[in-house]
This record gives structure tokens, sequence and C-alpha cells, in this order.
């Protein structure tokens, strides 16, 4: 029975002949085997001891190479621990091992372990912020999505999740999120990283109480086990929660703390800009735009001149600007960002869009975009924050024209949807 089951792994190697260039005879040559007896063996009809399966696997050069069920379940060990050591914040050991695990997988052509390699591949390059790898690997996944366990389906739609912030569709990315999450219910997945991910979404979709609930359990395994970004970002998120909640003074301390005591880690990981501007938000919802404007301006230091951060950051100074009423200074910035900024269907070019509309809403076409089209593709984005801001900004308008049924309109709009967003309701 034992060299049944050998011998169906076997099968696999006659893949690996091929893959080495090698003819049937060649590797009877090396095996000092006849040809009839290579046939027989790749098509399992001959019995094979295991010093004979080790020597195959030395003439063809993959000795380190999983073929065995035994050796399988063993290297899916591997590759977990690899994964961890990733998630662990060991990046420059994952990076040394990363070729080798490549090699061995694409050696291996069992179509699981290819799978899960690939995909927690994606988290190493996630993490690095190699997005062009990421879905070069992501589209070759999707190929094959029917081919994936439930294992891999976790990992899958946590992947797709990532991608749908990116394209800043954060209801979209919601649900991918809460698929994995069932996925992990059901089959025990230790993830934590999972509710730092469903904890962002939700913070920037306004739903606040939504947001430190998944914040908060992700704080009890993050600050212990996982990588130093992660806690970085951790940190982040929790303080911008307690921003939403009013709580300026907590805010402004944690992300001061932070920028005081680990300045050259939030530096290492390239996020000195996120937490300097997140400090920038907080005094503009507290109403001290010259502090904000500061801020806003130091931050812009911290990122690429031609990067979507940079033209994100524009985007906020604008906002702050116009809140002060310096307005030409305003329009100036969102006309930097707008030239740094080509494609106008990215999220930046929509809000670039949006916010110079808002300033010319006396111009009917500027009102009917942001009435017909502007705030509802946000809210179809899941931006419910910004979609408040933009229906106050048309009831403001339209109280000073006297209209005062559309401007009850649209404050009832933004009303509602800030009564679903202090109940927790958007995210569910």
């Amino acid at each position: 029975m034992a060299y049944r089951k050998l011998i169906f792994d076997l099968e696999k190697l006659k893949k690996i002949r091929k893959h080495r260039e090698l003819s049937q005879r060649e590797l009877s040559a090396r095996m000092h085997y006849s040809v009839h007896q290579i046939c027989q063996i790749e098509r399992g009809e001959r019995n094979f001891t295991p010093e004979s399966y080790a020597k195959f696997k030395i003439v063809l050069d993959v000795e380190d190479v999983p073929y065995s069920s035994d050796e399988i379940l063993s290297y899916r060990g591997e590759l977990c621990d690899w994964k961890n050591m990733l998630l662990m914040g060991n990046i420059n050991k994952a990076k040394e091992l990363l070729p080798d695990f490549k090699r061995r997988t694409e050696l291996c052509f069992d179509n699981h372990i290819q799978n899960l390699f690939d995909l927690y591949s994606l988290e190493y390059y996630h993490t690095m912020d190699d997005m062009k790898t990421f879905h070069i690997v992501l589209a070759q996944i999707k190929d094959r999505a029917n081919e994936l366990n439930k294992e891999c389906l976790y990992w899958y739609h946590r992947a797709l999740g990532h991608t749908e912030i990116e394209r800043w569709q954060l209801k979209n990315a919601l649900a991918e999120f809460y698929n994995a999450r069932e996925i992990r219910r059901q089959f025990n997945i230790r993830d934590e990283a999972l509710n730092l991910s469903i904890g962002f979404c939700l913070l920037n979709m306004g739903d606040n109480l939504g947001a430190m609930k998944h914040l908060k359990k992700a704080q009890k395994k993050i600050a212990k086990k996982f990588n130093t970004r992660y806690k970085l970002l951790l940190h982040l998120y929790t303080a911008r929660g307690y921003g939403l909640q009013g709580k300026y003074s907590k805010s402004l301390s944690m992300l001061n703390q932070m920028l005081h005591e680990d300045r050259e880690k939030l530096k290492t990981h390239g996020l000195e800009g996120s937490f300097i501007r997140s400090i920038a938000d907080i005094y503009h919802k507290f109403g001290d735009f010259d502090k904000a404007v500061e801020y806003i301006n130091e931050s812009l230091l911290y990122f690429h001149v031609d990067g979507e951060q940079y033209v994100y950051t524009l985007y906020k100074k604008a906002v702050m600007l116009a809140g002060c009423e310096r307005i030409t200074e305003s329009i100036a910035c969102i006309n930097k960002a707008k030239d740094i900024c080509a494609n106008d269907e990215t999220v930046c070019g929509i809000l670039l869009k949006m916010l110079s509309h808002s300033l010319q809403l006396d111009k009917p076409a500027s009102f009917n975009y942001m009435k017909r089209y502007a705030i509802p593709h946000l809210e179809q984005r899941g931006m419910y924050l910004e979609a408040i801001e933009y229906y106050e900004k048309l009831s403001e308008y339209c109280s000073k024209k006297s209209k005062l049924r559309d401007s009850l309109t649209f404050l009832s709009k933004a009303y509602t949807l800030h009564k679903k967003l202090t109940q927790g309701d958007v995210g569910v």
C-alpha cells in the first residue's frame, strides 16, 4: 500500500523530467534503469522503493522538492512558517527565503501547494508595497479560482479586499473581508490582521463604532505577535477613530507620542506622512485651520510628488484652505493636484473634480454635477463621510439662495446618512 502511494506521487516526476529537458532514454542511463522500466514508473505500473525514489530526486536535482504526501504535508508547514515570519515582521528573512520557496513550489506540481504559496506571497508583495507584482500574481490566481479550497479562498478574498481598497471601493472591500471572515469562523484560520483591514474600511466609511470594535479585537493579538507595520497602522487607525469620536486631545496625544517615540520606525515603513496628515485632519476638525494647514504642508514633504498619496494630501490641503475662505489658494492647490493626477476617474481625480465644482455652485452645471453624479458616486464607493460633507455644502448653498425646500432635502440626506453611521448600520 505504501508503494502504491509512492508510485502515484512519482507520476509527477514525469513533469520534472520534461522540465529538465531529459528524454526517457537519458534518464534511464542516469538511473541505470531500462527505458521500459522508466515508462512503467511514470505510468505508476511499477513498484518503486523509497531508496530508488530518493535516487530519482538526486538524479533530477530536486532533492528538496516535495512529492510524496508526507513531504507535501511537511512543506505546507514550512510555507505556513514563512507566512507567519512575514506577519511577525521578519521581512528580511522572508525576502531571503522567497526565491527558494518559489523554485520548490514551481517544481512541486501540486496545485494546492502552488495556490497556497501564491496567496501567501500576495501578503509579502502587499507588505513590501510591490503592487505591480501583487496584481500579476493575483491575475494568475483568478484564472484558477474554481480550484481553490476553503483555506485558499480565505486568503483569496483577503487579497481581493486589498485590491478594492487600492481602488477605494470601500463597500466592495468590506464585502470581501466579510467573506474571508466567514470562512475563518468555519475553519478556525488564525489571522488577526483581518480585523485591522475591516477596521480600516469601517473607519473610512465613517462607521466609527464598528471600526473601533474591530480595532480593539486586533489590538489584543497584533500588539504582541504581529510585525511593526501592523502595530503602527493599528495606532494610526485607533487615533483617527478617537478623532471621529470628538476625542481630539486623546487622538493628538497618540499621534504625537508615536512621532516622538517611534519616528525611525515610521520612517522605515513610510508612514511619517500619514501620521502628520492625520494630525492636520484633527486640527481641521477642531477648527484650528492655521495649524491644520501647517501640518498638511509638512506631511507633503514625505510623499513622492507624482504619487497618489501626494495628490490626495493636496486635495486635503485644498479642502482646509477652502474651509478658512482662502479660495484662491485652494483653487491653485486643486490645479496643482490635477496636473499630477491625469486620470479623472481615479478616486483622487473624482474628489478634486468635486471640490472644484463645490467652489462654483452658482454655475448650474456644477450644481447638477454634484447633485446627480458626484455625491451618489461617493455613496456607491462607501465614502460616506465625504458624501455627508458635500450634502451639507449643497444645503448651505441652497439656504443662501433661499431655496429652503432643496436645502432641507440635502440636510435630511446628510442627517440620515450620519444617523446610520452613528448607529453602526453602514458596515453591517
